[in-house]
């Protein structure tokens, strides 16, 4: 990959590989942006068990996710409305220093 691209993730983050992988390319010096595609989890149908195994998952996904903020890896949700989420990676390409526009 050439020095200083611009790397895309999409993940759910519901494991450690792709975290793994955006750290490595971030401290490679690359722009690195994750996009979590993770949908909105449905719960009504979930018993007691099953809302406590998704609640350890989501604490485990939390602490994925600030990792990442942790790194400088930038975040955008693409849950609800893919359109913004792209206008707002724009806008964060626009204000970068020598990424296109003079700081």
């Amino acid at each position: 990959m050439p020095s200083g691209a611009l790397v895309v993730l999409f993940s759910t983050f519901l494991d450690d590989e792709a975290v793994v992988v955006a750290e490595q390319w971030r401290r490679a010096g690359h722009r690195v942006v994750a996009v979590d595609v993770l949908p909105r989890v449905r719960t009504a149908h979930l018993g007691q068990r099953e809302r406590l195994a998704l609640r350890i998952v989501q604490i485990a996904r939390t602490d994925r996710l600030a990792a990442l903020a942790d790194h400088d890896v930038e975040l955008v949700t693409w849950r609800d409305a893919p359109a913004v989420a792209l206008r707002t990676l724009a806008r964060r390409s626009q204000r970068r220093p020598g990424a296109g526009v003079p700081a």
